[in-house]
């Protein structure tokens, strides 16, 4: 048996809109173990009022469909992705302790929706590019594999979405560019500190 509760969505679309618990707007609330979210055969699961619990439940999403956040993700311990897309709509967040992309791709609609001390990846994709500038913040950062990271650059004033790290970071990351301007001085830029 599983410790906690097991949602899926196999070849359908699963719509979770305001709901509410007793401490507010909550999709879904984790009083005891873990939530393990299952998008079989294209399927898609949206979050539009967020999921909170007992601080440091577990999130296993895993399948190969969409999982859309557009509510707060808060309390999460790990949260692990496999072999899926999360996309973090404007209204979108995720508070937790780790973040695990393994062959997943990630989606932010802002960059600052993640608030994860520590984000590991292996082939997998992290995309901050939303055609404005801004910092995505993370303590430890480990990645391997073929992984990429899309991000905003602003040549015409010498700007970039910048990944802040504060911990230790372990890889190599490829760099994707969405260019916002077409001047083409590239000098002088930073995209991670």
């Amino acid at each position: 048996g599983s410790n906690g509760l097991i949602l899926t969505a196999d070849g359908k679309d699963v719509l979770f809109n305001r709901n509410t618990d007793k401490n507010g707007a909550n999709d879904v609330y984790i009083a005891g173990g873990n939530l393990n979210i299952g998008l079989f055969n294209d399927g898609k699961m949206t979050f539009s009022s967020g999921i909170s619990g007992n601080e440091g439940y577990n999130i296993d999403v895993n399948g190969g469909g969409e999982l859309n956040i557009d509510g707060v993700v808060d309390k999460a311990g790990n949260v692990s992705v496999a072999n899926s897309t999360v996309n973090l709509g404007e209204n979108g967040s995720l508070d937790s302790a780790s973040l695990t992309l393994e062959n997943s791709s990630l989606k932010l609609a802002k960059e600052s929706a993640i608030n994860a001390k520590d984000i590991n990846w292996h082939d997998a994709s992290i995309d901050i590019a939303n055609g404005t500038i801004g910092t995505l913040n993370v303590t430890n950062y480990m990645v391997s594999g073929n992984s990429l990271f899309t991000l905003d650059v602003d040549t015409s004033v010498n700007l970039s979405d910048i990944l802040n790290i504060s911990g230790d970071v372990t890889g190599t990351t490829n760099l994707i560019l969405n260019m916002l301007s077409s001047c083409t001085d590239r000098t002088g830029i930073i995209v991670a500190t």
